[in-house]
């Protein structure tokens, strides 16, 4: 366990301090002035020190500075005497965690003592587990081997350098859109913070400002006692990811464009701005400019998001890639699943390629799992990957399987959307998108009939 340094010049206070914080279970080193503190600081590293603010030479104010750039994890307690109430405040907006006064309680100090340990504690797990998990993140990142690719990891690697991220992933639904933000959140500086994504098309209209910028307790009817903490909030000093952002109602486009333009933002019923640094990344599946020509997506707020654009292109466009993340996907099932799956064979690979992939990796790697839980082996072939007439229905219009008897238009539609619907794994946006047709009447098709 790291130490507590307890500095004051008073002997008794400190043999008090000392007995009752070993008694607890910590480890003590007491100290009589701030020069010999300071000193012993880098090879003791202390997680807490215990700081008074009258001291001989070095007054408490002055080791605070020191000990803030000296050690700036450390935690600091500042001791103070009656009447210095007001020195001891300034203290902690000098970086100070708390004050205790004298004469000193030590219930009291065991408590503060406490506290801090298990907050610094639960810091270091969180820590720990976020850093495993951008290890895990790139032992398992595959680019792909299409030059496109590349070149767009070039240019996240690029502009990932800087603080303050602000980009716009586009292309269409299942070409991985979600693991760029979270490549970009990890090789920047923000990296050791969370990832808060939001799903803009997933969360109802009238709960969507809530949800990113959280209310004060009472705000409105139905809102909690204690308040809600936002997504824009949740995200400080990590990255914000917007998926879908083209779902945004009006209303919340106007906040976010706020947000974006100072970095500051007011939670529902409360009237101060709050402040947040953090990557602000979105994404969308449709075509951006088509939604600010159709009045469907705020201009000013476009031009806001878009100041660095990453388009992945659909799996169609880069061949190279069906063929490497197959095998991955087939790797991945295989250890999964404990079966000695060796790989394809020649008629798997011609029905792999000739595939349109409407669904992108997300389809391909949905076909590579069905496979593998079907298939005999030891080689995966055309007959063990199963792409249905739905799924090509998607993209070629072709394939389709009606019944023989006539049939309403109405009704036939709602086969067609149902297809189109199953092939994208139920993304009602992307359905709605290739069909030509806004969501809301896409779910009218669907409800009647």
């Amino acid at each position: 366990m790291q130490p507590i340094f307890v500095v004051d010049d008073e002997k008794m206070i400190t043999s008090l301090l000392d007995r009752a914080l070993s008694g607890a279970g910590f480890t003590v080193e007491v100290f009589h002035d701030a020069e010999r503190a300071l000193d012993a600081i880098p090879n003791r590293k202390p997680f807490l020190v215990l700081l008074d603010l009258h001291l001989p030479g070095m007054n408490g104010l002055e080791a605070l500075e020191r000990l803030r750039t000296l050690s700036p994890e450390t935690e600091v307690l500042m001791i103070s005497g009656h009447g210095t109430i007001d020195v001891a405040v300034e203290a902690m907006k000098a970086g100070a965690t708390d004050f205790l006064s004298k004469p000193v309680q030590l219930p009291e100090v065991i408590s503060r003592v406490s506290r801090v340990y298990e907050t610094r504690k639960l810091r270091t797990e969180v820590a720990q587990l976020r850093d495993k998990r951008r290890s895990d993140f790139f032992a398992g990142l595959h680019r792909g081997e299409s030059p496109a690719m590349a070149q767009l990891y070039r240019t996240c690697d690029q502009i990932a350098q800087f603080p303050d991220i602000i980009a716009l992933i586009t292309g269409a639904s299942g070409t991985g859109k979600e693991m760029v933000a979270q490549y970009l959140h990890y090789q920047s500086p923000f990296k050791g913070g969370p990832v808060v994504a939001i799903n803009c098309a997933a969360i109802p209209h009238e709960l969507i400002e809530a949800e990113l910028f959280g209310y004060a307790p009472g705000a409105f009817t139905d809102a909690r006692a204690e308040g809600k903490e936002g997504k824009i909030e949740a995200a400080l000093g990590g990255t914000l990811f917007l998926d879908e952002i083209g779902e945004l109602p009006p209303s919340a486009q106007v906040k976010l464009l706020r947000f974006l333009q100072d970095r500051s933002f007011t939670p529902i019923g409360e009237s101060m701005p709050r402040h947040i640094d953090c990557n602000i990344i979105a994404a969308t599946n449709r075509d951006p400019e088509k939604m600010v020509a159709a009045g469907e997506f705020r201009e000013d707020l476009y031009y806001r998001i878009n100041v660095v654009r990453l388009h992945l292109p659909s799996l169609a466009e880069r061949q190279e890639d069906i063929m490497s993340f197959a095998e991955i996907f087939l790797a991945q099932f295989r250890r999964a699943m404990g079966r000695p799956f060796e790989g394809f064979d020649e008629s798997a690979w011609r029905k792999l390629l000739h595939h349109s992939w409407p669904g992108n990796l997300r389809e391909l790697r949905n076909v590579i799992e069905r496979a593998c839980l079907l298939s005999a082996g030891p080689m995966l072939t055309a007959s063990d990957l199963l792409i249905s007439a739905g799924e090509v229905a998607a993209e070629t219009g072709a394939g389709l399987v009606f019944p023989r008897q006539p049939m309403s238009l109405d009704k036939a539609m709602a086969i067609y959307a149902r297809q189109v619907l199953e092939a994208l794994e139920g993304n009602k946006s992307e359905a709605a998108r290739r069909l030509g047709i806004s969501r809301n009447r896409l779910k009218r098709i669907l409800a009647e009939n």
